[in-house]
């Protein structure tokens, strides 16, 4: 494990409670965990005095994250994660603060590694069927109100736009493809993550996911394709056109 150059740095509860009101202690950052080339931090965001909570963000340090094992460079400039410290609870441990940080970091993996999916052919080959679904609707709406003489421009866009995403329900293919590919693609991430915090059941939870088999959809995807130059495709969809 030390050859993997890991890192976890443990923020202490009692020195955030006893030093946040501090100005000087407002610029202090911690390095949360670091594997490579991602590296997780925190930081002090902001101070509810009304509601006495301090809230913490955490981010990456970087705006982007190459991967050169998969060839790919995650953008990760929009991923962060919040969590909230009550100042004057005295039911609010230790446990509790490192649970949060644990459950946010872990939530940054997991969108670290949508934002890889979202990379891959198969995922893209996804949102392009959705759009081809997309685009056959509204077509086939466009031919039933042409041929109904509907020239008013809002009472067609709101034919076509409750026909095509209401009583169609265009299939949500790429949620699919991330379904499939989730805890696939930087398993080791997670789990190394949760090593650091001792945290056994979380990562007897996380073992489990991270041992799947990636199982394509891109074959359902092509399939689906196909189906929508068909007539029957078609004449299935123009038994949901309601009459004018």
């Amino acid at each position: 494990m030390n050859s993997l150059s890991t890192k976890l740095t443990k923020l202490d509860l009692d020195v955030i409670l006893k030093n946040y009101c501090q100005p000087a202690f407002w610029k202090q950052t911690w390095q949360i965990y670091k594997h490579r080339n991602v590296n997780i931090i925190a930081r002090i965001y902001s101070i509810d005095v009304i509601n006495n909570k301090i809230l913490m963000k955490l981010n990456f340090d970087k705006e982007y994250i190459k991967f050169p094992r998969i060839r790919k460079t995650a953008w990760t400039y929009c991923d962060s994660e919040y969590i909230t410290i009550p100042i004057d609870n005295s039911d609010y441990k230790k446990e509790n603060f490192e649970n949060a940080i644990l459950s946010a970091s872990l939530n940054l993996i997991y969108n670290l590694e949508e934002d890889l999916i979202e990379l891959y052919s198969e995922y893209k080959e996804a949102v392009k069927l959705e759009e081809k679904f997309t685009e056959s609707l509204k077509e086939i709406a466009n031919k039933f109100l042409d041929e109904n003489n509907v020239i008013n421009e809002e009472i067609r866009k709101g034919y076509i736009d409750n026909y095509v995403y209401k009583k169609c329900k265009i299939p949500d293919y790429t949620s699919k493809v991330l379904e499939k590919m989730h805890y696939t693609v930087i398993p080791n991430e997670y789990l190394l993550l949760i090593s650091f915090f001792n945290n056994e059941k979380t990562y007897e939870e996380y073992s489990k996911k991270c041992k799947k088999i990636r199982k394509s959809t891109r074959l359902k995807i092509w399939a689906d394709g196909r189906k929508l130059d068909t007539p029957e495709f078609v004449n299935r969809m123009k038994e949901k056109l309601e009459a004018i």
